[in-house]
């Protein structure tokens, strides 16, 4: 893989026909494949070049909405489905759900794929819901976050 800048491998040696690539910025790249038969002592047998491709900046992840089903008011003791959407950065996203009752902040749902969130109020009040979204291979505490609140819960 060429980046404008320096030819870099993009894997080893493999048997295997396909790689997968992430452009690590925007900016220009060309590639080769090299293949060389199996027991060779040659750098390459053949090789294939393509590009340049024109890589752009991804738009930054977004926590573009917040639902819940059934509408409020909810109820306590019934189950109410929260769905998140996110666009832009780079997925697959993982979402985390957060419930705040008044006086704390509880972790509704740890880290996962799902962007839905099943939660069942324990008691009548007022609470807050908030999913916190991170791009694939994100280590931060989040890269986008959306709030659904005051939620009302009637007995």
């Amino acid at each position: 893989m060429y980046d404008g800048v320096a030819w870099s491998p993009g894997s080893d040696w493999s048997s295997k026909p396909t790689w997968t690539w992430v452009p690590p910025a925007a900016g220009t790249y060309s590639f080769q494949v090299w293949v060389r038969n199996a027991g060779s002592p040659a750098n390459l047998d053949a090789w294939r070049g393509a590009g340049p491709a024109a890589v752009s900046q991804l738009a930054p992840l977004a926590a573009t909405a917040l639902t819940v089903s059934p509408l409020a008011p909810l109820v306590t003791g019934s189950p109410a489905v929260f769905t998140a959407l996110a666009m832009g950065g780079s997925g697959p996203y993982a979402y985390q759900f957060w419930v705040f009752d008044g006086m704390d902040w509880s972790i509704g749902q740890t880290w996962s794929a799902s962007r839905t969130f099943t939660w069942t109020p324990p008691a009548a009040g007022s609470y807050v819901v908030q999913v916190w979204v991170r791009n694939n291979g994100s280590g931060g505490s989040w890269d986008a976050w959306r709030q659904l609140g005051s939620l009302e819960v009637i007995p």
